[in-house]
């Protein structure tokens, strides 16, 4: 058995530090939107709406930038 190692290091260590660590970025911000939907104003349910629709379109954005910024140095070659 000792011989086997921990399958679970080697999984981790596949996925990245930085998975790792968004993953529970993100699980901070379901609990934050979570708390304002079950006790906020609906000014502020509102307000994290917003909040949150934004973040979603920046996020497509790093996406939409990365994917360029590919094809650029594609179409150099």
């Amino acid at each position: 058995r000792a011989d086997l190692g921990s399958p679970w290091d080697d999984v981790a260590d596949s996925v990245g530090i930085d998975a790792r660590d968004l993953r529970a970025l993100i699980g901070q911000l379901m609990g934050a939107a979570g708390q304002v939907a079950g006790v906020g104003t609906v000014r502020q349910v509102d307000q994290a709406a917003e909040v949150l629709i934004e973040a979603r379109r920046s996020l497509y954005r790093i996406l939409a930038e990365d994917a360029s910024d590919s094809s650029d140095s594609t179409d150099a070659t």
